[in-house]
């Protein structure tokens, strides 16, 4: 997915399996984004795309972790992310300028890989 498809962001999708673990995991993708507007309403329309994505009519939507969706006063946000990486399937960074600028964005990437 490149830029042309989201007019005026210029961004590309990069996806990554979870090749480390041989189990079950929580969710099937963390969603690694610029906490910006533009990275915050793209992510969104990611996640709820993916949710509606090939779900039989009966069947719960898929599980993404999005940070900001788990976040609480009184949970540590590194272990937080910490947790999502390792109890997720597949990463998802959503990449633009800001995403390579942003410091929480390079240490999820250093993390996983």
């Amino acid at each position: 997915m490149r830029g042309e498809d989201f007019p005026g962001i210029p961004f590309f999708l990069h996806l990554s399996l979870n090749t480390a673990a041989n189990r079950p995991m929580k969710y099937k993708a963390f969603i690694s984004y610029r906490h910006s507007e533009n990275g915050r309403r793209h992510a969104v329309a990611l996640e709820t795309a993916l949710k509606r994505y090939a779900k039989p009519t009966l069947a719960r939507p898929m599980k993404i972790f999005r940070d900001e969706k788990h976040m609480k006063p009184d949970i540590s946000l590194p272990k937080l992310i910490r947790e999502g990486l390792e109890n997720s399937e597949y990463l998802i960074f959503l990449a633009e300028r800001a995403s390579a600028e942003s410091q929480w964005c390079g240490e999820e990437l250093e993390y996983w890989c």
